[in-house]
């Protein structure tokens, strides 16, 4: 910051822009802090999400194996053709104290049987069971992916308040606090001279009367 001239102007400007450097630091705390209050939140969110994934593979792979042992690995490789599709995934944006965070709207993938894409009837329901199962996956990694994506976001968001604030405390405040104090003693020590002079002038002018 460049040095100030030491006026009572330059005095009141300094001490208005600490005032809001200070109340600056504490929005920032106040943001910092509902950040993590949500951050901690979806965390917890995620590692019970997360349980809900390893469940759903492990389900998922277990019918995969019985299936290739009934039904074989080119029948289920057939069927799995079959019933390739695109995904899609509605994507709103969440405001939390200004910053934009996306979140990912829970969609059911699983299909009815009749809408998988192969027969019912000709693939068996080992087939069937395995679709189910892996569609269920889906379901879940789409939700987990959602969270882990907030999760990110806000984690950014915090260590760039985090960075905003220590700028603020320990750079900005107290250069702003010493240009302060330096001006004050500056016009105070004028004061004091000013006193002496007209002090001074008068004890003259005594004296000559």
């Amino acid at each position: 910051m460049r040095e100030a001239t030491p006026t009572r102007t330059n005095l009141l400007i300094l001490k208005r822009r600490l005032k809001w450097a200070i109340e600056g630091v504490d929005l920032l705390k106040s943001k910092r802090e509902a950040l993590m209050r949500d951050l901690f939140a979806t965390l917890s969110e995620v590692t019970e999400t997360r349980g809900k994934v390893d469940e759903a593979m492990l389900r998922a792979f277990q019918r995969l194996v019985l299936a290739e042992s009934f039904a074989g690995k080119e029948r289920l490789s057939s069927a799995s053709l079959s019933a390739r599709r695109d995904l899609t995934v509605d994507v709103e944006v969440e405001n939390v104290w200004g910053v934009k965070i996306p979140d990912v709207k829970p969609r059911v993938f699983k299909r009815p049987i009749d809408e998988k894409g192969f027969s019912p009837i000709g693939e068996g329901l080992w087939t069937i069971t395995v679709a189910d199962a892996f569609e269920e996956v889906i379901d879940t990694v789409i939700e987990v992916v959602s969270k882990e994506a907030k999760v990110q976001r806000l984690g950014e968001e915090v260590k760039a308040t985090t960075r905003r604030i220590n700028a603020l405390e320990e750079s900005l405040i107290p250069t702003i606090e010493a240009a302060v104090k330096k001006i004050a003693y500056t016009l105070e020590e004028r004061e004091r001279e000013e006193i002496f002079r007209l002090k001074r002038f008068k004890e003259k002018k005594g004296r000559s009367t």
